[in-house]
């Protein structure tokens, strides 16, 4: 930021911003020793980093891999939240649940290939191709199959947690699908 052309206040303005952003609280933070960080504040700086030129565009290859259950949602909800404020977010993931819940489009590539695009809904109805591919569907989808092939009648783009549990619901209460 210091060659971005910025005044020190806009720079101190945008550190705090991408600080308190990625979940760290500035005060604490910026008068301690990066050394003493925790494994977790570690990368919430280094998103922080990232994030204080505010960027139009974010790309993030594989940035859920190896987080624990609570880590990868507070991730998935900064990028959310980034994506709500304006922020184009390109993940790159073999995380089907994760682009299930939280991506509009999928594009699938192969040895440089373009092998599917569109939005998640119908991208996650070709779930052999996806199998073939490697990228896998969703829980949610895997489910819907499964209550299909025993006879519930589900809709083709039922990819996400809260549309199937929602959709059970009404066919245990017996409501139609």
């Amino acid at each position: 930021l210091k060659h971005s052309g910025l005044s020190k206040a806009e720079i101190a303005d945008n550190v705090r911003w991408a600080l308190e952003t990625a979940g760290l609280d500035f005060e604490k933070v910026r008068s301690i020793s990066p050394f003493s960080l925790s494994g977790g504040e570690k990368r919430r700086v280094a998103i922080a980093g990232i994030l204080a030129p505010r960027p139009d565009t974010l790309i993030l290859d594989e940035p859920i891999a190896g987080l624990d259950p609570v880590g990868r949602d507070a991730f998935l909800e900064l990028t959310q939240a980034l994506h709500k404020a304006g922020t184009t977010i390109i993940m790159i993931s073999h995380s089907a649940d994760a682009l299930a819940e939280n991506a509009e489009r999928v594009v699938v590539l192969e040895s440089g290939r373009l092998v599917m695009d569109g939005p998640v809904s119908e991208a996650f109805r070709d779930a052999d191709l996806l199998h073939e591919k490697g990228v896998g569907i969703s829980q949610a989808r895997e489910i819907s199959l499964l209550l299909k092939a025993r006879g519930v009648d589900l809709p083709e783009d039922t990819i996400r947690y809260e549309d199937l549990l929602a959709l059970l619901i009404a066919v245990g209460k017996g409501g139609s699908s």
